[in-house]
């Protein structure tokens, strides 16, 4: 049986891994994997109606205000809530009273004045760190960088070193902010993904339309999806015809052209016509939904030098104090020099803390997951990204990824007394309503180029294939050479890199046109440090 919870009062990537472990070497449990930066511990194994409480008792003897609660059953926060004072208050009022006990101690010659403003900085900076050592300490649970800080600020005093003292704990407040944006950018990144989710749509009822929301879409529900609209289900076009944006899932920057019986994924983005779609998923169960939980999940695949250094911070904090204290006694009885080896020793606590060892290692990782999920790139956990190095050889889709995605004219050939100008007017004009986008290039390129199209008789879109017309009373077919053989038409030899649009008349071939991307200017740079 595997259950997700959500872990709240969590701030000690330290402590997490303490807790995962501790949940993992429960009876019955299989394997426990914390996910710190969405604060969301995952346990697979028996797990009963004692479970929950017997996890909570092991979490809070690390750190007493940890709550394990079922993901599903998360409360919405109080209408009253306590209000905190925020983090940047002490932070900003320590640094006051730090630099006011600097300044007295420079200009004057009030030292005690100077160390009771050094002691109120320090308190004001310093609170939260001393209780919380001094709870870990009752609960037999000192090894983490509380400890440390406090044991080492304190040391820092004792030997005289009161800006010292006052200095190491400002920065390792002014590190928890960086670390707390650190997490919530992370976060955040993993999270943004589930904007491509849409929370309404136009659903048919009893013969009209009705703003209803996603998660009420079933299976056989007729959706409107109108130009701009973001898909809110997978389904497949019931009625009408439009061009897509499907960027957003399969990253392809080329808008698709889809008709009647053609399956569309949500997430993707309607561009022009309003169409009806018949929905084959509810949203939970749409690809853009399956996406932002592969993204979610894959940050709680762990690689191999993360679950060394979970394994390792075990032990880290232990040995940190052991050598700190060898190393305040040893040097100190052979050469006297206890105010020396004693500074060196809180010194080497300090520049210890485990909190940044543990939490490193997993928040790159994740971040990468998240950032690569902002640019289309799925990740199926850390492990994945562990293997990159060992990477070899790397197959890239062209369209879009080497190059722009942008088509372009780039060579006209004509036959027997046509000109360019007349291949590319005919051309344009029997390709007008066609919302392909080799159709779209040759209608651009003569806008551009100030060569006139004229609309013709009649116009059929053959699928697959190109365009039939009737321009001035003359049969037009332009398309590719499977259009040709279909008609009968020989193809000539042309051999350059591109689309190729054949335009042939009276059955003959009258010119070809040639369609090309372009190649990104980014793209020979990443090869280059590809390899």
């Amino acid at each position: 049986m595997k259950k997700v919870y959500t872990i709240e009062n969590l701030d000690c990537a330290h402590c997490g891994a303490k807790i995962e472990g501790l949940i993992a070497d429960m009876q019955g449990i299989e394997s426990a994997v914390l996910n710190f930066p969405l604060k969301k511990l995952t346990v697979t194994g028996d797990i009963n109606e004692d479970t929950l409480e017997l996890m909570n008792d092991l979490a809070q003897a690390v750190e007493n205000e940890v709550k394990i609660i079922p993901f599903e059953e998360t409360p919405p926060a109080p209408a009253e809530e306590k209000k905190e004072i925020p983090e940047y208050v002490p932070l900003i009022a320590g640094t006051i009273l730090f630099i006011i006990a600097l300044l007295i101690q420079k200009l004057t010659d009030m030292n005690i004045l100077s160390l009771i403003v050094f002691i109120g900085a320090y308190l004001v900076l310093g609170f939260n760190v001393i209780t919380s050592a001094v709870k870990n300490i009752f609960s037999k649970n000192f090894f983490d960088e509380n400890t440390l800080m406090t044991v080492a600020t304190i040391g820092a005093f004792v030997l005289g070193d009161y800006a010292e003292a006052v200095g190491v704990v400002l920065f390792f407040r002014i590190g928890e902010l960086f670390e707390d944006y650190a997490v919530s950018q992370s976060r955040k990144a993993i999270t943004d993904i589930s904007s491509l989710k849409t929370d309404f749509a136009d659903v048919l009822k009893d013969g009209e339309f009705v703003r209803t929301p996603a998660e009420n879409i079933k299976i056989g529900d007729i959706l409107r999806i109108k130009a701009g609209e973001r898909i809110a289900v997978d389904g497949i076009v019931n009625n009408g015809e439009s061009r897509i944006d499907t960027s957003a899932i399969n990253g392809e920057p080329v808008p698709l052209t889809v008709r009647t019986g053609d399956e569309i994924l949500s997430g993707c983005i309607n561009l022009s016509e309003t169409f009806e779609l018949r929905a084959t998923a509810t949203a939970e169960n749409s690809m853009i939904s399956k996406i932002a939980e592969a993204v979610e999940n894959a940050s709680f695949s762990k690689p191999k030098i993360d679950r060394f250094i979970t394994k390792f911070s075990k032990i880290y904090t232990p040995i940190v104090l052991v050598t700190a204290l060898l190393t305040a006694i040893i040097p100190s009885i052979i050469t006297s020099d206890w105010h020396k080896w004693v500074y060196s020793a809180l010194t080497f606590l300090v520049i210890s803390c485990p909190c940044a060892l543990v939490l490193s290692v997993p928040l790159a990782y994740f971040s990468g997951i998240g950032v690569a999920s902002k640019f289309g790139i799925l990740f199926k956990g850390g492990s994945a990204i562990e293997v990159l190095a060992k990477v070899k050889n790397i197959a890239f889709d062209k369209t879009g990824t080497l190059t722009n995605g942008n088509f372009t004219v780039t060579d006209v050939k004509t036959f027997g007394n046509m000109t360019k100008e007349n291949l590319l007017e005919i051309c344009a004009s029997c390709e007008q309503t066609s919302t392909h986008p080799v159709a779209e290039s040759i209608i651009k390129y003569c806008e551009e180029n100030s060569i006139n199209i004229t609309s013709p008789e009649k116009i059929t879109e053959l699928a697959g294939r190109g365009i039939s017309a009737t321009l001035n009373g003359k049969k037009i077919l332009c398309g590719n050479e499977r259009l040709m053989k279909e008609n009968n038409i020989t193809v000539p030899d042309y051999n350059i890199n591109g689309s190729i649009v054949y335009v042939a008349t009276e059955g003959m071939v009258k010119g070809i046109i040639t369609v090309s991307d372009t190649i990104k200017k980014t793209s020979v740079k990443t090869i280059s440090q590809l390899k």
